[in-house]
């Protein structure tokens, strides 16, 4: 059954508007607006090509199918955190917030930056008591904090090397 709603040129389930060509292939409006962009050139002729049969779509007014837009975004849908079944208009808002998603810490972007990783619900007492991430938000105002800096990332960093080594 997704077979049919895929978008054949990403070949996921679209999470918002649904095209199609005027021989009824589909296309979802990502990937749609992602070829417009990358053939707006005046060489070209206007309109992208429809992935399966490669008629020429136009630009705009291109038809939009509502019914299987409808029908897609009620159609139940679980997420793999939580395991919560709901209708995948509400399904694409949760996934993107669900308290069990696995999230990784802010201060980690950086090389020797904090390594802890948990559940969307827990970030918030982590960044809390993080040390990277209270450096990097106040570090820049105080001057002696530089310095202070790479003691704590070494230290967080033999931490987090002990803590995975036991895992």
């Amino acid at each position: 059954m997704d077979d049919e709603f895929q978008c054949p040129v990403c070949m996921l389930l679209p999470d918002s508007g649904i095209y199609q060509c005027i021989n009824g292939h589909l296309i979802c409006e990502t990937c749609k607006n992602a070829i417009q962009s990358s053939r707006n050139n005046a060489h070209e002729p206007a309109g992208i090509p429809c992935p399966t049969c490669r008629v020429l779509m136009p630009t705009t007014n291109t038809s939009r199918v509502l019914a299987m837009e409808e029908s897609l975004s009620s159609r139940m849908e679980t997420c793999m955190h939580c395991s919560k079944s709901m209708i995948r208009r509400e399904y694409l808002q949760h996934v993107a917030s669900c308290p069990e998603s696995h999230v990784l810490c802010e201060g980690g972007k950086e090389d020797g930056g904090c390594c802890w990783s948990g559940k969307l619900k827990d970030l918030e007492a982590h960044a809390s008591a993080c040390p990277i991430l209270i450096i990097s938000l106040f570090g820049r105002q105080v001057e002696g904090f530089r310095g202070s800096c790479l003691c704590v990332h070494t230290l967080l960093s033999q931490s987090c090397s002990q803590e995975n080594s036991r895992a």
